[in-house]
């Protein structure tokens, strides 16, 4: 039989001081057996005191784990890798419980933060959810939910930007580019496709004129004479300039 000494609260912890062996509990441990109020404890109600306190001890891990953000059931079972089954099922059943672990919650915020702080579309974020595993249909009432002008704005906003910073693309190979680029990010290819009909280049000129000079200059030491236009030709087309633009601007200069 050990007695119980000393009890002083410490945050949400009590340190406890039986015989001459200190120990931390939590608060619902020391609830649970009623530390407060009883004086001596044996052998066996001592183990399963320290046993019930290694289960409270991973359910306050996750709640500071989940205090720093939202957090989902397969991220709080990664957190707790250390421990065993048993108290792993004990702590997610608890943040079910006590509402820490909600659902409909997590996939609107993380829809929301997706919306504002990222370039991420429909598919990328359903995607993103699913590999955390949570239900297909769940996720998808929350994004049908969302406007499609919604998605429409995010791709002719991300559209203009790559447009303005053009600087060394053909018309054609930048739409290439950015459906590329959009299909990525998780956009339908048909709502891209939209979008980008009513790109068009005000100055593709000054921009194949740019590129030639460009080209000629890195290679005109290394080749001469056709083999140099060949060269150039053939960097030009891979930027997906016209053929007929390309050799226009050659003779041009040719001639200059």
């Amino acid at each position: 039989m050990k007695i119980i000494k000393y009890i002083k609260k410490k945050d949400n912890r009590y340190e406890i001081i039986l015989d001459d062996n200190k120990y931390l509990l939590y608060e619902d441990v020391i609830l649970k057996y009623d530390l407060l109020l009883k004086k001596n404890i044996d052998t066996t109600e001592l183990n399963s005191i320290l046993k019930d306190n290694i289960y409270e001890e991973a359910y306050n891990k996750a709640l500071k784990y989940i205090n720093t953000k939202l957090r989902c059931k397969k991220e709080i079972i990664k957190y707790l890798n250390n421990y065993d089954k048993d108290i792993i099922d004990y702590v997610i059943n608890k943040l079910i419980k006590n509402n820490y672990l909600n659902n409909k919650l997590y996939i609107s915020s993380y829809i929301n933060d997706s919306l504002l702080l990222s370039n991420k579309g429909y598919n990328k974020i359903l995607n993103e959810l699913l590999n955390l595993d949570f239900n297909r249909e769940e996720i998808i009432n929350h994004l049908d939910n969302i406007d499609l002008n919604i998605w429409e704005d995010r791709i002719i906003k991300y559209i203009d930007k790559k447009s303005r910073c053009n600087n060394k693309y053909s018309i054609n190979y930048l739409k290439n580019k950015i459906l590329n680029e959009l299909i990525n990010l998780g956009y339908e290819r048909t709502l891209i496709n939209n979008c980008l009909e009513n790109i068009t280049s005000s100055n593709e000129d000054e921009i194949i004129e740019k590129e030639y000079n460009k080209i000629y200059n890195s290679l005109c030491k290394k080749y001469s004479s056709k083999e140099l236009e060949y060269n150039i030709i053939k960097k030009l087309l891979s930027k997906g300039f016209n053929y007929e633009d390309i050799k226009n601007v050659i003779l041009k200069n040719k001639n200059c």
